[in-house]
């Protein structure tokens, strides 16, 4: 199945206390640090590490195509 994808991303989430704060107003790393991996054999090589900034905003969109 190398057409197939396999894509794991979350959501930041509220703070919870951490710093002092509960909501998502300060620029604070886990307000923007989320996981995201991705395997795709017919177009990604295995052990591929991208280390950049990526928006997941339309992320569902771009792989549909």
């Amino acid at each position: 199945m190398p057409e197939l994808s396999w894509n794991f991303t979350s959501n930041h989430g509220e703070y919870m206390g951490e710093h002092g704060l509960v909501h998502k107003n300060n620029l604070y790393e886990t307000a923007y640090r989320v996981p995201m991996l991705m395997r795709w054999p017919a177009s990604i090589p295995q052990r591929v590490v991208v280390d950049k900034l990526v928006s997941v905003v339309d992320f569902q969109q771009t792989m549909a195509g």
